[in-house]
This record gives structure tokens, C-alpha cells and sequence, in this order.
């Protein structure tokens, strides 16, 4: 009985003590890349960015956690999918010149894909979905609310206006948020005001 019971003593704290997964990435070889949370509460910094949370996307890499609690990233070009937080990254082009990026997915229905994608700002893409040729690229957001409401409007809704939920959380998100310029440490901390509310949704007809 008492050997018993100092086995269960010494695995039940290696229970406690595990890391929980939050993701995971797959390299274009083949390899899957577990991402841990960030227990801690860690703040990273990279090139003047703060970084927050479990897992992060500057323009060239994948920041996340392992199983040691240890930061560490990852090249996004030699990245094939990741999946982490209900959110989905697709490497799609960025523009005309055969370059490509991991892109968030926002939405999508049975004809077009929204992706946002950041380098140093903010910037969404319409995709065509059988094709995946750019109907809408660059296109720059989160900076100014008459701005985001104008891009919704022009660039975003002919092409999921069979989508009424999607805009009115998109709406909201825009509303809702502060575009005052914060900064910590002389860091600016940029804010996706566009998308607040949204990401990975599924349009239904």
C-alpha cells in the first residue's frame, strides 16, 4: 500500500506540470511542430514588435512555445499549414512577384477566401477560390475607422454580401474599437480593429 501511494505522489505533480498544447505547424518536409502555451506569460520582442500569447506571426517567422516553456520560431517559407487558437494559416502570394506568406484566413464562402497577413502593418487579401487568383491585394487596415468602414464597404462586402453575419461582426469590431495609437516602451502596439471579431468563418448560402 505504501509503494502505492508514492508512486501516485510522484507522477500526479508531472501531471500538473505538463504543458498544454494550443497547436501545431507542418513544414513543408513533413514535420509537425507542437506549440505549448505560453504559461508564463512571457513577452517577446522582435524587430519592435511586442509579442503576446501562446503563438505569434511576424513576416518572416513563426514565434510559439515548446514543451520547456522556451520560446523559439520557426522560417514561415518553409512552413505548409498551421492551426492554433481556432485559426487556420494558408501560404498564399503576396503579390506579383512569386513571393508568398502565411495568411490568416478571416472567412470564406463558396466562392472567395479573406486572408489577413502583417508586416510591420496590417493588410488583407480577397482571394478567387478556385483559382486563388488576388481579386483585392494590400490592402492596408486597422489604422483609422472612416477608413475601415470605406474599405467594408467597397472592397470586402461585394464579394460576401450573401454573408450578412460576416459584415455585422466586422462592423462591430470596427465600433468597438480604439484606434488611438498605444505605445509601450516606444513600441508601437498595433491592433487588427478590422477583424476583431472575426476569423476562419465559414459563410453558409
Amino acid at each position: 500500500m505504501k509503494n502505492g501511494l508514492s508512486i501516485c505522489l510522484l507522477i500526479f505533480p508531472f501531471i500538473l506540470m505538463a504543458q498544454k498544447e494550443v497547436g501545431y505547424l507542418v513544414s513543408d518536409k513533413g514535420e509537425k511542430i507542437i506549440f505549448y502555451e505560453n504559461a508564463s506569460g512571457e513577452e517577446v520582442r522582435s524587430n519592435n514588435n511586442v509579442l503576446k500569447g501562446d503563438v505569434n506571426l511576424t513576416a518572416q517567422f513563426v514565434h510559439y512555445f515548446n514543451a520547456d516553456g522556451k520560446h523559439k520560431k520557426f522560417k514561415q517559407a518553409e512552413v505548409a499549414e498551421i492551426k492554433f487558437d481556432n485559426k487556420e494559416y494558408l501560404k498564399l502570394p503576396i503579390g506579383s512577384f512569386g513571393a508568398v506568406r502565411l495568411q490568416e484566413v478571416i472567412a470564406y464562402n463558396d466562392d472567395y477566401i479573406l486572408t489577413n497577413y502583417y508586416h510591420k502593418a496590417f493588410y488583407f487579401f480577397v482571394f478567387e477560390k478556385e483559382e486563388m487568383e488576388m481579386e483585392e491585394k494590400l490592402q492596408n487596415h486597422s489604422n483609422n475607422k472612416k477608413k475601415d468602414m470605406k474599405l467594408l464597404e467597397k472592397k470586402i462586402e461585394p464579394y460576401f454580401n450573401n454573408c450578412p453575419e460576416l459584415i455585422a461582426r466586422i462592423e462591430k469590431g470596427i465600433e468597438d474599437s480604439n484606434y488611438k495609437r498605444e505605445v509601450i516602451d516606444d513600441v508601437i502596439i498595433l491592433k487588427n480593429n478590422l477583424f476583431r471579431y472575426v476569423s476562419n468563418f465559414q459563410c453558409t448560402n
